[in-house]
């Protein structure tokens, strides 16, 4: 058995202290490459996105079963099932992977399971693996999403994530190189954009798994101008860590994908390494991500067809891996 090794070092934020998250492993998943430039051509594929709490929801099916409702997530490296489904499935454990927090110990032992195949509309990938957790028993009252399927499936094409028409197109094609205008290039597994809070950079992790707006470690409070000192807001939890989310109004604006926000409710977890964007400011984005290449395109979205939650609640913090 393959046991696999991931001390999350970055973070999500997702409510009902989901998932997102925790795991993250050097392997990437499915994919067909590089097709070269960008063209005009029209998408592979179009999915339409459904909501819960301000995160998109998308439909799979595993092995030829389901459909399976699964959070389709930007700040998951790997993609995550649920320790139910993976029984009644009879998929076998081909590994384990040690988890965690960035906030806990980081020592929790998960099994990994292998699908010969996993079936995203008309588009199959072979011979994917998923790591376990009790996703039915951590959210409230049941009923939930019983999976998180990591953005790293669709490397092979470029991601149009539409927040606003409420869409995901995938095209064939790279995004041009990076520009320092409007398109990015990333080094971790999750993807980073450029922020600035009052004129003070940040690189922040692109995470529809949160649905929040912009979060930070608490220790960034003191370089911010704020109309006031941070306050407890809500309490978070990870499968390893209780923490406190603290919120304040920035005193400046906030800009981010050539989009200008006045003074936004800014949210701060201590002990947190790496902050991160969610849906609250993503919702308003339209976001282009091309897994294989590692680069991103970010544009404001014309669309408000979105559910998007406000304010903070629990939350889960998974990561990067180092």
């Amino acid at each position: 058995m393959r046991r696999f090794s991931s001390a999350l070092a970055g973070h999500g934020i997702v409510p009902f202290f989901f998932v997102a998250l925790l795991l993250l492993t050097t392997g990437r998943a499915g994919g067909e490459g590089d097709a070269g430039p960008a063209t005009s051509a029209p998408p592979v594929a179009t999915f339409d996105l459904k909501s819960m709490g301000g995160r998109p929801l998308i439909d799979v099916m595993l092995n030829g079963k389901g459909p399976y409702t699964f959070f389709l997530d930007t700040g998951a490296a790997h993609s995550v099932l649920d320790e139910g489904v993976a029984r009644e499935l009879e998929l076998p454990v081909t590994g384990e992977m040690q988890t965690g927090s960035p906030l806990g110990d980081g020592k929790i032992d998960a099994e990994v399971v292998s699908l010969s195949r996993v079936t995203v509309g008309e588009l199959e990938f072979a011979d994917q693996e998923m790591t376990l957790l009790d996703l039915a028993g951590m959210m409230p009252g049941g009923g939930g999403p019983l999976g998180v399927l990591s953005y790293r499936i669709f490397e092979g094409y470029r991601m149009e994530l539409d927040y606003g028409a409420a869409k995901l197109d995938l095209y064939r094609g790279a995004l041009p190189e990076p520009n320092g205008l409007d398109i990015f290039q990333f080094e971790s597994a999750i993807p980073t954009i450029p922020v600035l809070l009052a004129g003070k950079r940040f690189e922040l992790h692109l995470d529809t798994g949160s649905p929040s707006s912009f979060t930070l470690p608490l220790s960034a409070a003191d370089d911010l101008p704020l109309e006031s000192e941070p306050v407890v807001m809500g309490r978070g939890r990870t499968v390893d860590a209780e923490f406190d989310i603290l919120g304040a109004t920035l005193d400046g604006n906030a800009e981010v994908g050539g989009m200008t926000i006045e003074r936004p409710r800014v949210h701060f977890i201590e002990g947190a390494p790496v902050g991160n964007v969610g849906s609250q400011v993503l919702s308003r984005l339209l976001i282009t991500i091309d897994p294989a290449n590692n680069r991103i395109r970010l544009a404001e979205s014309s669309g408000e067809n979105f559910e998007v939650e406000k304010g903070p609640r629990r939350v889960l913090i998974g990561g990067d891996e180092r």
